[in-house]
């Protein structure tokens, strides 16, 4: 039925296109955008921004606490709209964040000059419409993105990328370096990009993506609820144990050259699976994991050792909020995610054998062969149940608060940058300086 109603939209945009009657996409434009805004967002008239955001999965997760302590308000363009437009009229082989920037023939060339032209009927009225002065997108070079903000350019709307892969190893920069290399040919249409840290903005730098004073520090807006939600921990009970699960992902994640830490990643699995039947009466084992998707994966995974659903619990659904205040403990690789719990003083246990120590030696983790305090390295399966239990039992000595909170903060500094509750304020600082300073 999906597929069915995209052909059907698809068929419907080139038709307007042929009939010349473009202008009716913003009428239905304008409608999707404020349907699907209440759905996501509160907005107040008061406020001194109005963003449109540009739907992507997992934005979300730093624009909701952008909205919740500043004055912006955020209109969200829906992705299946976006899709449809520049499906309907780019072929097939544009398709995709890199191929799209080679193409330059005269065909592609025209195909993406229709797409700017559609928009730059939808824009101005949206403009007009909600009084839009910036628009958010969470990528540079996103292909079905440079058209629109080509399009809202030429209207001097400005646009700025909350950008969400700035965090990187070293095997990952590399790869940017290598498969980026287009970016010093490319012109990408923003005007701002907020990166998470000084590793960011470096990478950026280093490969013509923008210039110094295009890039800005910012750190990431959702280190403000494990800031804020870290204030409260004191007052509640802490019984959770959390493994942040970084194995069950498609295989395709996965390469011969050391991307990745399946078997690290299903032996820990399974240990922490086992070990929750033996302290399922006083504490709440839970697996995190990237999406609902892959909970069944990692069950069935579990019951080849007679681990059931009544020993441990395994969602995608997990706040970081209930994480910060209820873990005893956490465990982790390399995510994001797991540098973002540095910004408190939760015991971090890191599991560290099978592929670990090559993705370290590769600079394919963040985490590097010269252990630092700020975590606890497991470097075989039974060291890893020995600290584990030894933590739930209260026999192993924990690291001086404040002596770990320095080394954590070291240690993340280049990676996320401060995490100080702050992160939401210099972004908006940053998008106001942007949008008002060039209206002088």
């Amino acid at each position: 039925m999906k597929k069915l109603i995209k052909k059907i939209a698809k068929i419907l945009i080139q038709l307007l296109s042929i009939l010349r009657i473009e202008q009716i996409l913003k009428y239905f434009s304008y409608l999707l955008v404020i349907k699907n805004t209440r759905n996501r967002y509160s907005n107040k008239s008061s406020n001194e921004i109005n963003a449109l955001v540009i739907e992507k999965s997992g934005f979300d997760i730093d624009l909701l606490p952008l909205q919740k302590s500043q004055n912006i308000n955020l209109y969200l363009f829906p992705a299946n709209l976006l899709m449809t437009i520049v499906q309907s009229v780019l072929s097939e082989e544009l398709h995709c964040q890199i191929e799209y920037h080679f193409y330059n023939d005269i065909k592609s060339t025209k195909q993406k000059n229709k797409i700017e032209k559609l928009f730059l009927k939808i824009l101005p009225y949206l403009v007009k419409k909600l009084n839009i002065n910036v628009i958010l997108v969470k990528n540079f070079d996103y292909f079905e993105h440079q058209d629109l903000c080509k399009a809202a350019k030429k209207i001097n709307l400005k646009v700025a990328v909350i950008y969400c892969e700035s965090v990187t190893t070293k095997y990952s920069a590399n790869s940017f370096t290598e498969v980026k290399s287009i970016k010093e040919e490319i012109d990408f249409p923003f005007d701002l990009i907020l990166v998470s840290g000084p590793d960011g903005k470096n990478l950026l730098i280093e490969n013509s993506v923008c210039t110094e004073n295009q890039v800005a520090i910012t750190g990431y807006c959702r280190t403000d609820i494990i800031h804020n939600s870290f204030k409260d921990r004191g007052s509640h009970k802490q019984n959770l144990v959390v493994l942040f699960d970084f194995g069950f992902e498609d295989i395709v994640f996965y390469s011969d050259d050391g991307y990745g830490a399946p078997k690290l990643a299903y032996s820990a699995t399974e240990e922490f699976g086992k070990l929750s039947k033996n302290f399922k009466n006083k504490y709440k084992f839970v697996i995190k994991t990237r999406t609902n998707k892959n909970t069944k994966k990692v069950y069935d995974h579990l019951k080849k050792f007679g681990i059931n659903d009544d020993d441990i619990t395994v969602t995608g659904s997990l706040k970081m909020e209930e994480v910060v205040n209820n873990a005893k403990l956490v465990i982790g690789y390399t995510s994001t995610t797991t540098l973002e719990l540095f910004g408190t003083d939760i015991p971090f246990v890191l599991p560290y054998w099978f592929e670990a120590k090559q993705n370290s030696e590769e600079g394919n983790s963040f985490f590097e062969s010269m252990h630092n305090p700020s975590y606890i390295p497991a470097e075989s399966s039974d060291e890893y149940i020995e600290i584990i239990s030894s933590i739930l039992n209260d026999n192993l000595k924990t690291s001086d608060p404040e002596l770990l909170s320095n080394h954590r903060k070291n240690f993340i500094y280049n990676y996320l940058y401060y995490i100080d509750g702050k992160a939401s304020q210099r972004t908006f600082t940053s998008l106001k300086n942007l949008v008002f300073n060039n209206e002088k």
